[in-house]
């Protein structure tokens, strides 16, 4: 996340104080008479002292001055308004390409789709084949030699007589009725594809042979499915064969007679075969009904999937011109084939841009000069008289301007990642005086009237309906980024969205009042974790193998890899230390796991990292309780009811054992949940601030846990948690779990929160003694 034009605007302000003192402006007559603020009574009385005449200005030559300062300031204006209005222009350059920089994730997801297109249409092909259609045929063989043929042989033969016939009217008839065959393209190709017909007997009424005449009479009941693999019109029966549908075929006694059947075969048909034939129109019926479903859901979904197919290349298509449009414009070569680096090339020449534009900015504004003038008698010496005046002019100044009257309008991008922003966002810009000048004013009456000009820089500035000012500072690498947890009321325990999934001791199920607190969006990462271990190395001991490191006299961190150590497994492989003989090293991060969460850190590890957190930022970092964490966890005032933290499906918001590959992966991946926050359910667990005890069954407010005991209390799951494990306490309502507060493992890590209410700033750590403990830290709300 980046706060781009937030950070500008502070990067001003970071410019302008590290400026040395501005050249008086060229609208200033050379005072000797100047210092730089904040500055003492004595040391200006002194100034006026040794300035005596040179400090002096005529009332006329005063007004001159103001003018002239005025017109100053006036071109000043117009130069801000010019750079402010190309800042704009970047920011609204920059934001358009973020909003289109997704052209890879489209590209992605056109493949995807036409991969989900061809799958489909294969579904909708294998439905169909799963349709079958019966009819009750009748099958008159003609000229046969009952000397060479089996009865096996010729009931074979009419069975394959039947195939040609069979297709057509149970496969080919049923199909094509179809309105959607008709309508849509993709999915009468489909159809036509498995149009032909795998046919089965299902079941013989009677057969008949007449030796005399040469006949073989078949009845039986065949069913049809489309099929691609046997089509019409291969292996059929014998040529000149007469094959009847009962239900199509309604002459079927007058065909038979003409061809010398006797009466009492027909009769037969009429009498045993005839009444089986409403059974097997109502079963066509629900077979119809059934194909119509199949081909119209077939048809929606094949719709869908091609008008998002049409969205994607259009999205592309506009991606592609309007970056090519921006490029073009910022003199970068634009090349459709390498969009990322065009788009990277692009963002880089709109930030360098900006940043001459700051310095422009900050340039410009320190020519602003406001002035201050008043009558005065002289009260003891002239200089001390002179001296209070001028003092007190630039202090009104300071109350009055301090905060600008003119609020800026920036635009935020909200993720550098993807096109969300938040627009128009206002900021106020806070000032403090930077230098004066003062002049002596002589009065007709022998009085002295004093004036003063003041420029001003910037200390800090204030987003807009925010309490919090952001000083001139930029957040420390080692800073976790935080979210801010309304504070409210939940139900902590086994609720109803865990289906059971609840481990015994989280069966007490109570209502728990929670006040404002932060909570760090990922994981604590190795890279800072390693910050503190090295800015420790001189305070810490080095067990002989390297294996553990201690600190105030507990382990804060065990089985790290080494020089001596001879090898970890590979989910340890992610914390170096490169001293040789254990003394005098420093610690580092295995290159690729620098955005991990930090694992195999104890309790003792987490709570001395909140310790030096707090103290390096001057901001009080703690762990979490475990019902802030749960609360978090579970979405807080935003909470949707997910079964884990951010979904119902574990695979989309958390790395556990069926996904994760038996190792932890980088911060921030899987889905966030409803405050924003990442892998609260699994990757690594995290440790908690209490001892692990049975919850109470009463109400509680901001409750702490047991007040002591032999283990802590880490939650969240990890990698290695099973599903039906995550489904508890690990998840949204991530299932408890302890371990002794020196132990360490590869699971765990650390988040950090903060108490808004109290502005007490907390740090939550996480961590497991098996197989990996990370940790999570906390800041307070002090700041935007």
């Amino acid at each position: 996340m980046r706060h781009l034009f937030t950070s500008l605007l502070l990067s001003l302000a970071v410019t302008a104080a590290a400026q040395s003192a501005a050249k008086p402006d060229a609208c200033l007559p050379a005072s000797p008479v100047s210092a730089d603020y904040p500055v003492t009574a004595a040391t200006l009385e002194r100034l006026f002292t040794e300035a005596q005449h040179r400090a002096e200005l005529t009332p006329g030559t005063f007004e001159d001055l103001k003018t002239r300062t005025n017109r100053c300031n006036n071109d000043m204006e117009v130069a801000l308004s010019g750079i402010t209005s190309q800042m704009s222009e970047l920011s609204l350059k920059y934001q358009q390409i973020l909003g289109y920089k997704d052209v890879e994730g489209i590209e992605k997801q056109l493949r995807d789709l036409q991969e989900s297109l061809k799958k489909s249409k294969t579904e909708l092909e294998q439905n169909l084949g799963y349709v079958k259609h019966s009819g009750i045929f009748v099958v008159l063989l003609e000229n046969v030699d009952f000397y060479k043929n089996e009865k096996k042989d010729l009931i074979g033969a009419a069975g394959r007589s039947v195939t040609n016939r069979a297709v057509e009217d149970l496969v080919g008839v049923h199909v094509r009725r179809t309105s959607e065959v008709r309508d849509f393209a993709p999915v009468r190709d489909v159809v036509l594809e498995v149009k032909n017909g795998e046919v089965r007997m299902e079941r013989e009424y009677f057969n008949a042979s007449n030796h005399s005449k040469k006949h073989f009479l078949y009845v039986g009941r065949f069913g049809a499915t489309p099929a691609r693999q046997k089509a019409a019109g291969t292996d059929t029966g014998p040529a000149g064969a007469l094959v009847l549908n009962l239900d199509a075929d309604t002459d079927f006694r007058a065909r038979l007679a003409a061809k010398g059947i006797n009466e009492a075969d027909i009769r037969r048909i009429e009498q045993e075969v005839l009444p089986f034939l409403p059974n097997v129109q109502r079963d066509n019926k629900t077979a119809d009904s059934r194909q119509d479903y199949i081909l119209q859901n077939g048809a929606e979904e094949i719709r869908r999937i091609e008008r998002d197919i049409e969205d994607a290349r259009a999205r592309l298509a506009v991606r592609s011109a309007k970056v090519g449009e921006i490029c073009r414009e910022l003199g970068i070569p634009f090349s459709n084939s390498n969009f990322g680096q065009s788009v990277n090339a692009a963002l880089q020449k709109i930030k360098d841009q900006m940043r001459d534009l700051t310095a422009q900015w900050n340039q410009t504004t320190e020519r602003e000069v406001l002035y201050k003038d008043t009558r005065t008698f002289v009260e003891g010496s002239l200089s001390q008289s002179l001296a209070a005046e001028a003092l007190k002019l630039c202090r009104q100044l300071e109350e009055a301007y301090g905060k600008l009257d003119r609020i800026l309008q920036v635009t935020e991008v909200e993720n550098l990642d993807v096109s969300r922003f938040e627009s128009s966002r206002t900021v106020t810009v806070f000032r403090a005086p930077k230098k004066m000048w003062a002049y002596a004013i002589p009065r007709d009456d022998g009085a002295y009237g004093v004036a003063v000009l003041v420029q001003f820089r910037v200390t800090g500035v204030q987003a807009d309906g925010s309490s919090a000012t952001a000083t001139i500072t930029s957040r420390l690498p080692y800073e976790p980024e935080t979210v801010r947890v309304e504070g409210g009321k939940y139900q902590q325990g086994c609720t109803a969205e865990q289906g059971g999934d609840c481990g015994s001791d989280e069966k007490n199920i109570r209502w728990v009042q929670l006040s404002t607190f932060n909570m760090a969006k990922t994981e604590v990462t190795n890279e800072q974790f390693v910050a503190f271990l090295n800015d420790i190395s001189n305070k810490i001991s080095l067990d002989a193998k390297g294996g553990q490191v201690t600190y105030n006299g507990n382990v804060i961190f065990d089985n790290f890899c080494g020089d001596t150590k001879g090898g970890c497994p590979s989910f340890q492989e992610q914390i170096e230390y490169g001293g040789g003989a254990w003394a005098g090293g420093k610690f580092s991060v295995v290159k690729g796991y620098e955005k991990h969460p930090v694992v195999m850190v104890s309790w003792h590890g987490a709570v001395e990292y909140c310790n030096w957190l707090s103290g390096k930022t001057g901001k009080k970092y703690r762990l979490p309780t475990e019902a802030e964490w749960e609360y978090a966890a579970r979405g807080g005032s935003l909470s949707k009811g997910y079964k884990y933290a951010g979904g119902h499906n574990l695979g989309e918001v958390g790395w556990y054992k069926e996904n994760a590959g038996a190792v932890s992966h980088p911060v921030g991946g899987k889905k966030a949940n409803e405050l924003g926050l990442y892998n609260m359910s699994g990757n690594v667990w995290e440790w908690c601030s209490d001892w692990y005890g049975e919850y109470p069954t009463t109400a509680q407010t901001n409750p702490t846990g047991p007040a002591t005991g032999s283990y802590r209390v880490r939650r969240g799951g990890s990698w290695a948690t099973r599903r039906s494990f995550a489904a508890s306490r690990f998840a949204t309502t991530p299932r408890r779990a302890t371990a002794a507060p020196a132990s360490a493992s590869a699971w765990l890590r650390l988040r950090s929160e903060e108490d808004v209410e109290s502005g007490h700033q907390l740090s939550k750590v996480a961590f497991s003694p098996f197989p990996s403990r990370g940790t999570r830290a906390c800041a307070a709300a002090a700041w935007p």
